[in-house]
């Protein structure tokens, strides 16, 4: 989950929110990269936006959403559909919750 400004290396609240709307700002984007690499099944493009988004929430200490790109990105060669859908579903999932808390904090309507 997105965490104190300490989490981020910073004490300063305004820059703790610029660093959050900017991750509000693609992590949308980001999750629709991973769910058109999944549905096209080809591990390079899995593994890449799968690395892309991971990174991305890392940046804005979205811990449990970037290891769920972590367990994407490892299982990018997986023959099991599955698993894949079930963890871009469960990042799905994740990316809302995480969105809530950042609108919430930011004051931005829902």
């Amino acid at each position: 989950m997105v965490g104190s400004c300490d989490n981020l290396g910073t004490n300063e609240p305004e820059l703790l929110n610029q660093i959050l709307g900017e991750f509000l700002a693609v992590v949308r984007s980001s999750l629709s990269d991973v769910e058109l690499a999944a549905l096209s099944r080809d591990p390079v493009k899995i593994r890449a936006a799968a690395h892309n988004a991971k990174g991305e929430a890392r940046c804005a200490a979205a811990g449990g959403l970037a290891e769920l790109y972590e367990g994407l990105e490892l299982r990018a060669n997986d023959s099991d559909r599955a698993v894949s859908a079930w963890l871009v579903a469960c990042a799905a999932s994740e990316v809302h919750r995480v969105e809530g808390y950042i609108q919430g904090r930011l004051g931005v309507p829902a």
